[in-house]
Formats: C-alpha cells, sequence, structure tokens
C-alpha cells in the first residue's frame, strides 16, 4: 500500500514539474526575450534611440503612462513645420536569412495633419552605417488627423526576411508632417525580432517563482503521501 501511494504521488509530482516547465517556455517572458529591442518599453529612457534627417527633431522620455500603462514612453518631435519627414532610430544585429517579425504602438496626443509608421533598413555592415540599405520596408502607417488621442495603436508590419549579406537592421519610426507648425508622435512597446515575437507587455501582477512552484508542489505531493500512508 504505501509503494502504491509512493508511485502515484512520484507521477502526480513529475508531471506537475513538466507542466511548470512548459509554463515556463511559453511564458511571456520567454517570448519577450526574443525581443533585440533593448528597452522597448522605454522604462529608463531614449538613450539607445538617435534621431536623423535634413530637418531637426528631438526625441524625448516621457514618463507618463505609455501603451502598456507603465510609466515611459518616446516621443518624436518635429521642430520645424511641414511638409518634411523626422525620424528617430536603433539599430540591432541580424543574421541573414532568418525571418524577422517587427513593430510597436503608435500614439498622437492631438490630432494634427501628420502620419506616423516604422520602417526597416537592412545593411551588410554591422554597424547600420553601409552606404545603401539591402532592404527597405515601411509599416503600416497611422494617420494624425484622424488618430483618437486616448488610444496607442498598435502598427504590426509583415514578417520579413534579412537578405542574404545582412549584418544590421534599422529600425526607425518617420514622422511626415503636412503641418505648418511643429507636429509630435509618440511611440512604445516595440519589437523587432526572430519570428513569432510580439510587443512586449508590462507585469501587472506580481508573478511566482518556478522555484517556490516547485517546492510547493514537493510539499503537497509529501502531504498527499503521508495521508494515503495513515488511512
Amino acid at each position: 500500500m504505501i509503494r502504491q501511494s509512493l508511485t502515484i504521488a512520484g507521477k502526480a509530482l513529475r508531471r506537475l514539474r513538466l507542466f511548470l516547465v512548459l509554463a515556463v517556455a511559453v511564458s511571456p517572458k520567454s517570448v519577450a526575450a526574443q525581443n533585440l529591442i533593448a528597452d522597448p518599453t522605454f522604462s529608463i529612457g531614449v538613450s539607445a534611440w538617435k534621431t536623423r534627417g535634413a530637418l531637426p527633431a528631438r526625441l524625448d522620455w516621457i514618463g507618463t503612462a505609455g501603451a502598456d500603462g507603465a510609466v515611459g514612453f518616446a516621443r518624436l518631435t518635429a521642430l520645424t513645420g511641414g511638409p518634411g519627414a523626422f525620424f528617430a532610430n536603433v539599430c540591432v544585429p541580424v543574421q541573414s536569412g532568418k525571418t524577422y517579425s517587427w513593430g510597436g504602438f503608435l500614439h498622437f496626443a492631438a490630432q494634427q495633419n501628420a502620419g506616423a509608421f516604422f520602417t526597416v533598413d537592412f545593411f551588410a555592415d554591422s554597424a547600420c552605417a553601409g552606404p545603401n540599405s539591402l532592404l527597405h520596408a515601411n509599416g503600416p502607417s497611422l494617420a494624425g488627423g484622424s488618430a483618437n488621442p486616448n488610444t496607442w495603436y498598435l502598427t504590426a508590419s509583415p514578417d520579413i526576411v534579412a537578405p542574404g549579406t545582412a549584418a544590421s537592421v534599422l529600425l526607425e519610426v518617420q514622422l511626415s508632417s503636412l503641418a505648418v507648425s511643429s507636429t509630435a508622435v509618440d511611440f512604445d512597446n516595440v519589437y523587432f525580432g526572430t519570428q513569432g515575437t510580439g510587443p512586449p507587455v508590462a507585469a501587472s501582477v506580481p508573478m511566482v517563482s518556478i522555484s517556490a512552484l516547485l517546492l510547493l508542489a514537493t510539499a503537497l505531493a509529501a502531504v498527499g503521501v503521508w495521508r494515503l500512508t495513515n488511512r
């Protein structure tokens, strides 16, 4: 009777451990780990990003709630009126021939005569400094004239395959302005990573560690064995 009870409890414990391992494998944390963008939720600033272009622009960190409700997002501001394009970008390494998912959230704080979208440019060097892009793609555009100021919009772009000689990619936010005055677009929860990567999600509830769950499972199994052997 005791041996049978131990066998049953052991099987139950092994199944629970297997379930926990599988849960870790498909958890949001493991999915987010595929994202190649450093601090994609802008929790600590915008230092990894740069502006470029002939027209002056400014990139700011905004310390209020962003796309996921957590504090921190980036704002690209056109310092002059349009028409014109303004850019903020970040460079990350890629593997040639690999398929990547990319996109992010965009937001206009007020309706304005402007549009914004994400773009990618692949380069043969490791610093996105090559003279020519190997491959360029634009993501879906958000129109500032019709966007709701109270809404963050996810702009998920079609998956893309890195060219055969690619070593880096420049992920860029482009603000295209037709306004005569300054315009701005906010962006947050940006992602670029291996196929299947999605926008990062900030944790909203405390998470119990896997080691703590395993310890609890062991304790429950021990209690089960004691109850079976003392019937």
